[in-house]
Formats: structure tokens, sequence, C-alpha cells
């Protein structure tokens, strides 16, 4: 099997019960030591595509805001370009970028960059990001969490979104601090055999994938949950899946209450600085 491209993908029933599969993500990428302690609470701080209250989001300016504001560890998304890149956006459609009918998808990379991702922030201009960029720049100064987009209606551009990404880790050779979240199951599978070291994370957006997770549990190194779609009647059946806890998106101190009582350890939030104050804090 080449280093760059993944097997198209094995069930998730038959990959759980190979504990020394190459698609088995090594211990080493378990959640990370926690840095933030509000009593006998620990918690990890991450922006949501940086400091994306005061910056457009998935830019340099919101990373290095984020950067400055405390955050241990950025969150940001890929998708793949018609030419096969993958850059830093979020939206399934471009209207942030003047395109409301168009796709990441539709355009070249050289074409993306003409685009200013500032603008409908009302920022200074700003260029799409691609993920080589983003590693050269921030890998050695944080974690990142990659989020493979589920915005591809065909199966293959997830593979080829997949691949794209595990080359460029390869190439800046830092799988360590790198984790790689997803709604598609198969992308994970894919990063997970390309890249073993790097922990591989499945966001959940309800309490109705829970009991499938328990299928392919051995390979992830976390369980990321819609803050919304949770609480404390869920907590026994989070507990149950024995793995750490992320949790999107974390502003409100409602939002990062239910986190900490739900055992989160990892709160992906749009406002690095006031999250990280609620806790230092006591939750005032």
């Amino acid at each position: 099997m080449s280093a760059t491209a993944c097997g198209w993908w094995r069930p998730p029933n038959a990959a759980a019960k190979n504990t020394n599969s190459a698609n088995v993500c090594s211990p080493c990428c378990r959640a990370p030591a926690l840095t933030l302690t509000a009593g006998d609470y620990s918690v990890h701080i991450i922006a949501h595509r940086g400091a994306s209250h005061a910056y457009p989001e998935n830019t340099t300016a919101a990373y290095d805001a984020a950067l400055q504001e405390g955050a241990d560890g950025i969150e940001l998304d890929l998708q793949l370009s018609s030419d096969g890149v993958p850059v830093i956006f979020h939206d399934d459609r471009l209207g942030k970028l003047g395109h409301p009918r168009k796709r990441i998808r539709d355009f070249t990379l050289a074409q993306l960059q003409t685009m200013d991702a500032g603008r409908w922030f009302g920022a200074v201009p700003a260029r799409l990001l691609t993920l080589d960029e983003v590693l050269e720049a921030y890998a050695r100064k944080t974690r990142l969490y990659l989020e493979i987009k589920h915005t591809e209606r065909r199966a293959i551009r997830h593979r080829d979104l997949a691949e794209a990404t595990a080359r460029s880790i390869a190439r800046h050779h830092r799988p360590d601090g790198l984790f790689v979240l997803s709604f598609h199951w198969k992308a994970l599978a894919c990063i997970a055999q390309l890249q073993p070291q790097v922990g591989c994370v499945r966001n959940l957006d309800n309490r109705f994938g829970a009991p499938m997770l328990r299928r392919y549990l051995v390979q992830l190194a976390g369980v990321c949950i819609n803050i919304d779609r949770f609480d404390s009647r869920h907590k026994a059946m989070l507990e149950r899946l024995n793995k750490p806890l992320y949790s999107y998106t974390c502003d409100t101190p409602e939002q990062l209450q239910r986190a900490q009582q739900l055992g989160v350890g990892s709160v992906i939030t749009n406002q690095p600085a006031r999250s990280r104050a609620w806790f230092q804090h006591g939750g005032r």
C-alpha cells in the first residue's frame, strides 16, 4: 500500500476487531495533558477557526489572535480545491468570498487565492490559506485540529481530501500535536492508515450516533460532541465510550457549564480568552 494512498475502506466493525492493525491510532495520539485547571476540573481551550469572534475565521489574523488570547490549540476546516490542494475554509458555499452559488471545488487554488477572505467581516484583506501554509506557520507553535469537512457529494472526493491531508502532514514531518476531526468515518480511517501517529477524533452531532461509535472506538483518540445536543442525561452514555471528550462550539456560560458537567476535556470556542477566564474564575 502506498504511503500516500489508502485502500477503499474497511468497514468499521472489521477494523475494530484488529487492534494491531496499522489503521489503529497509536497510544501517543491520545488527548494531550490539559493545561487549565479550575478546582478539580482540567480543560484544554481550542480556538474555533482562530479567534473568530474578532477576526475573519480561518485567517492568519484569527490564528495569531487566538494564540495571543491563550488558546492551547487551533481548530480549522479543510476542503479540496479543483486542482487537489487542501485549503482552509468552512462553509459549503462561497458567499463569504463573493460567490454564493459556488463551492471550493469549483475553483483552482490560484483562483481561490485571488479572493478576499476578510471582506465579509469588514476586515482588512486576507488570503485563503492552504494546509501546507498553516502547518509551516503554526505546527511548531501550537496543537492543530484539522477538520475534514463533509461537504462533498462524491465519496471519492472525501478520500482525495484525506489522502492530500496525509501528504501535507508527511511533508512537514510533525504528526505529533496534530489531530484530524471529521463526521466522515472513512476519512478518519484513511488518515489513521496513512498517518497512524495523528489523533483521529470523530465528530458527533447527536446522541443517536453514540452507540455506533463502540464498533470502532479502538481507532479513535477522542469524540467531539455538539454541546447543544447533549446534557446531563447523556453523561453516563458518554462515560461508557471511555474516550477523551471534545465539544463544539462553547461560547456562552451555559455551554461552558454543560461541557464541565459532562466531563469534556477540550472545549472548542470562538472566544478563547473569555472561555479561559470563565474556567479560571470558577465558572463566573
